[in-house]
């Protein structure tokens, strides 16, 4: 298998210049996908900032000023308050829309690598995201990964007001004796609970794959099918796909990482920082991706492969006690 996955790597280099051209309209076709999904949102927050009492541009020029808000702010929180209120939420939908619109870029670099390791090479503006019930299902299928996310992060919130209530509040954790232990038991449980958010991403993460997967996955479903299907599709395999992840990294990543700190904070040369970065977007920007789709179709689909195989057999026998 691990042959396997970097012979897929491989086809990164053998597809280079079609790789790269791929990879700047990939970035393009996202920036411009997230910007004119968001803009209604953005809009209309300036619109109901603009009808609403509040004098923002004396705020916006104090703020300037003095890089403190003015006590005309909080005051208008508290008199205009739905208007704040709406503004916000506006916002933060423009945020998600914008974030999630420039994710599409992960779907389309997705279905470019299954390609290539299908023995395709697909026209450079060959995109899935015109597609766009793939994206919104993609969108829904996301929103509930996060919310699947979230329960680790509120059980470690939980936790950490708990243990802070217990050794005698904020006050009394400035005693020696009692900070050593908090910080004790608030690194177990934190280390607990980001093991069950590593786990839980890991089995919950990978139904995107599926949802592009057209070769093995023809007829499209429901959001909530792709959650079940990573969940089944991971069963079993986190410690080879996070064996084999972690030898790459090792082995490829980690050295670059390294050469990039050496750039960056001891030579400081401008000319070799350039290079450096072109450098990097040629030959390894979008290539750990890779690494995901290969294990993808090697490792979480070796069972789904298998159970063809056994179908196909038991047709073949059928068809033998019939004739």
């Amino acid at each position: 298998m691990l042959k396997q996955v970097f012979g897929d790597f491989l086809l990164l280099y053998k597809n280079f210049l079609h790789w790269n051209v791929s990879k700047i309209l990939i970035y393009i076709a996202a920036f411009i996908f997230a910007f004119v999904l968001s803009l209604p949102f953005f809009l209309g927050m300036f619109a109901v900032m603009y009808v609403s009492p509040v004098n923002w541009g004396e705020i916006v020029w104090y703020y300037a000023q003095t890089n403190m808000l003015p006590v005309t702010f909080y005051e208008s929180i508290n008199v205009h308050m739905w208007y704040f209120i709406w503004s916000g939420f506006l916002a933060i939908l423009g945020i998600l829309m914008l974030i999630a619109g420039f994710m599409q870029y992960l779907l389309t670099t997705t279905k470019l690598y299954l390609w290539y390791i299908d023995g395709e090479k697909v026209p450079f503006l060959g995109n899935i995201y015109f597609n766009f019930k793939i994206f919104w299902k993609y969108v829904v299928y996301l929103g509930w990964v996060g919310l699947i996310l979230l329960f680790p992060l509120l059980v470690f919130l939980v936790g950490f007001i708990t243990l802070v209530v217990s050794f005698g509040g904020v006050e009394l954790l400035n005693e020696s004796a009692n900070i050593n232990g908090f910080i004790l038991s608030v690194s177990i449980f934190g280390l607990l609970c980001l093991i069950w958010f590593i786990y839980t991403s890991f089995r919950f993460g990978y139904g995107y794959l599926a949802l592009v997967d057209e070769k093995n996955y023809p007829e499209k479903q429901s959001w909530i099918f792709y959650l079940k299907e990573s969940f089944k599709l991971t069963k079993g395999k986190f410690w080879k796909f996070f064996g084999i992840i972690l030898l790459f990294s090792i082995c490829i990543y980690f050295p670059i990482w390294i050469i990039e700190g050496i750039l960056y904070e001891i030579v400081k040369n401008d000319i070799l920082n350039l290079i450096w970065s072109v450098g990097m977007f040629l030959f390894f920007t979008l290539s750990y991706e890779m690494l995901f789709v290969s294990l993808y179709r090697r490792l979480f689909l070796e069972n789904k492969v298998q159970q063809n195989i056994s179908k196909e057999e038991e047709k073949t026998e059928n068809i033998e006690e019939v004739i």
